[in-house]
């Protein structure tokens, strides 16, 4: 009986944030026909210009053959981290100060808001990716797109954890919001979005290896390129990171839910 219980509480709540899924999905562009597809033009542009913007400027390429491709493999995944982090965030606390619902928890709605970012960002990379190729990238089209799709999740999950966290600890600390998106600003410059680990010296090489997200770029990279050096990448890493992220910020909101609300 305990173990029924423990199905239909736990089908109760992926029910639940379906729902919540689909409502957000909804909601972009209320009374819009082409919601959805302005949402996805509205989120790709962001990436799309940075990309342009150094190929402009006529950088190379430190792997493969086109700048774009190179900075899209690293601007996707950050930009899924990112957005998660952020929407997360800020849907537990507002659910916390305006839902009446029982049914509708504050992990709940702060999932369904990552899962539609990682639904947002994987049909950009396709776009984009597409777009690429179709100028003349020979690897813009994922030899392993499982190890793509790996990276991005795992983006979600770190940025899930982090954006539980940053709930909590800015109902101690204000003006926290302020401090993380300084952070995130320095994170975005080291994590290998504008260039390739692999080719700085190894004291600093090693520095920069103990950023979760490094390994995530990489990763995603290592989906494009056949050939790209796995010098840095660590899966493992990477993952300990998300699953401890997530843990932490599951309990934590979990044992300080009470007062946040």
């Amino acid at each position: 009986m305990a173990q029924y219980g423990f199905f239909a509480a736990l089908n109760t709540r992926i029910r639940v944030t379906e729902a919540l899924l689909i409502q957000g999905f909804k909601r972009h562009r209320a009374g819009a026909r082409l919601g959805f597809v302005l949402t996805l033009a509205e989120n790709a542009a962001g990436v799309l210009v940075i990309g342009l913007l150094f190929s402009l400027i006529g950088r190379h390429a430190p792997l493969g053959d086109d700048i774009m491709l190179f900075l899209l493999s690293g601007l996707i995944p950050f930009s899924v981290f990112q957005t998660a982090s952020s929407k997360a965030g800020m849907s537990v606390q507002a659910t916390a100060r305006a839902n009446r619902n029982p049914m509708v928890t504050t992990t709940g709605k702060a999932l369904a808001t990552t899962l539609e970012t990682l639904v947002v960002y994987c049909i950009i990379g396709v776009i984009l990716l597409a777009y690429v190729g179709w100028s003349g990238s020979e690897y813009a089209f994922p030899y392993a797109p499982q190890l793509c799709a790996g990276a991005m999740l795992i983006a979600a999950a770190i940025g899930f954890g982090i954006g539980l966290l940053n709930a909590v600890i800015d109902y101690f600390i204000s003006g926290w919001a302020a401090i993380y998106s300084m952070a995130t600003r320095g994170m975005f410059l080291l994590s290998g979005v504008f260039f390739l680990p692999e080719t700085l010296p190894p004291t600093y090489r090693d520095m920069l290896a103990w950023n979760p997200l490094l390994h995530v770029i990489a990763y995603f990279r290592s989906g494009l390129y056949p050939t790209y050096p796995e010098a840095v990448l660590d899966p493992l890493y990477m993952s300990i990171w998300a699953f401890a992220l997530v843990f932490l910020g599951l309990w934590t909101e979990r044992l300080l839910r009470r007062k946040i609300q």
